[in-house]
């Protein structure tokens, strides 16, 4: 689809291919730690930088207090945002003269647990209509954390709402990870609620301080 959009112009075929083996790894995990979440997004971004207006910004921004071994995420969730940014917000969107499109990750500490912020500076973010066929990715996010979150005293949330500030973000995608956050498989019960787990189980499958934009280099 990659290759198709761009009319030929495809990527060096290392990171295609590095792509391909970290998804299809991380796509057969329940949860796996911040940094390999992190290092696959890397890749993505690298992937569809070809796509997006000239100019594109990409920062990562992960305070020194958090140790990204050690954080553990639902596998693809901070990549489904990513995607959604870029997507939904990035591509396709006219920019001011002098501006250009930027995509942020921060990772920071706060009170009893890790925040993941996935931000952008095009499209502010609306909801989707009851009917449309889009919002799937995010679909999956809410009700993989409603599982989880049956195990666990203090739930993980998510939010995806419109921004604005000093830093010219229009939305902002968060992601918090309480401390000491369980994963185990959620159980089973009889009736709608193992019809639900393993409807999620398929769809897991397939689907330091002064900020600085730099830009994205191939």
């Amino acid at each position: 689809e990659n290759l198709a959009r761009r009319g030929g112009r495809g990527s060096q075929l290392s990171t295609l291919s590095a792509l391909l083996r970290q998804g299809q790894a991380l796509a057969d995990e329940l949860a796996i730690p911040l940094s390999a979440e992190l290092r696959f997004i890397d890749f993505y971004v690298q992937v569809e930088a070809d796509a997006l207006p000239e100019g594109f910004c990409y920062e990562k921004r992960v305070d020194a207090a958090i140790d990204a071994d050690a954080v553990t995420v639902p596998s693809m969730t901070v990549q489904i945002l990513v995607e959604n940014a870029l997507k939904h917000g990035l591509r396709g969107h006219a920019f001011a003269p002098g501006d250009v499109p930027r995509l942020g990750i921060g990772v920071r500490r706060v009170e009893e647990g890790t925040l993941i912020e996935v931000t952008n500076n095009g499209r502010p973010y609306a909801p989707p209509a009851p009917d449309s066929p889009t919002g799937t990715g995010l679909r999956v996010i809410r009700q993989t954390l409603l599982l989880l979150n049956m195990q666990n005293d203090v739930p993980m949330t998510f939010t995806l709402r419109p921004a604005g500030g000093a830093d010219g973000c229009t939305t902002r995608a968060s992601l918090f990870v309480p401390d000491g956050y369980r994963f185990d498989q959620p159980a089973r019960r009889a009736g709608k609620d193992a019809g639900a787990g393993a409807r999620l189980s398929s769809s897991t499958k397939t689907t330091r301080k002064k900020r600085k934009w730099l830009p994205y280099r191939k």
